[in-house]
């Protein structure tokens, strides 16, 4: 049977008398598959999902195939753009300019490679790291000053499995990779974790809260968010 979940998506059920408990597992492309007790209530599956969420997002990401970052890997999002072009240079080289990561590699880089798979993931995740820390902190001080709530820190983080979090403290910390989202996407993240400031839990009144913050479309906007996570910066040309 199929469950649908507004931010993991439809789930698949498989009932078996022996299982006592809920069990979790993804496929490889991060589709969430579920044993369960043969007489479970779909809301207590649905309470076991949340209860569990951080570390279910982070399984997700883990599960999820990596895929070789080669000369037709690419990033053009409206906050960050990147891509690979061939150069007469004796090895890799980096530069990050106004949102744009340009790498240039020589004609004998083999991409197969451990080495280069790692320095390569290391200099994308510290230019999202640096264009973050630019562009989000103003943005949701923004959001916070026209709804008159006070935030006493801003940290960028690079977070696998949530895309932000807010502590009692009045501290918000957001995930590096949330400057590849939509920026409709990153604004929802950013006044779900400023909702927080108001309501600590994910209680009725946090979501209607929320839901008043993003002007009533919440829930399409959570649903849209099942279409990502933190490894989204994995995409290729066709």
């Amino acid at each position: 049977m199929q469950v649908n979940h507004p931010e993991f998506g439809i789930v698949e059920v498989t009932p078996n008398v022996r299982a006592r408990r809920f069990i979790f597992r993804f496929d490889p492309d991060g589709k969430m598959k579920v044993t369960a007790p043969a007489r479970f209530k779909e809301s207590e599956l649905l309470k076991a999902i949340d209860s569990l969420r951080p570390k279910l997002l982070e399984l997700r990401t883990k599960r999820k195939v990596v895929k070789l970052i080669d000369e037709n890997f690419i990033i053009e999002e409206p906050d960050f753009r990147m891509a690979l072009r061939l150069g007469n240079v004796p090895r890799m080289q980096a530069r990050m300019s106004k949102g744009t990561l340009d790498v240039v590699y020589p004609d004998d880089t083999d991409f197969t490679r451990d080495d280069v798979q790692q320095w390569l993931v290391y200099v994308i995740e510290e230019a999202l790291r640096h264009q973050a820390k630019l562009v989000l902190p103003a943005r949701l001080m923004d959001f916070a000053h026209k709804l008159n709530l006070k935030v006493d820190a801003i940290k960028i983080h690079k977070t696998h499995g949530r895309w932000g979090s807010c502590s009692s403290k009045r501290h918000i910390n957001l995930s590096l990779y949330l400057i590849l989202l939509p920026r409709h996407l990153q604004d929802y993240v950013m006044l779900h974790e400023l909702t927080h400031l108001i309501h600590m839990d994910h209680s009725p009144q946090f979501w209607a809260q929320l839901d008043a913050f993003c002007g009533c479309n919440s829930q399409a906007l959570r649903q849209e968010m099942a279409k990502y996570d933190t490894s989204v910066f994995f995409r290729r040309r066709d």
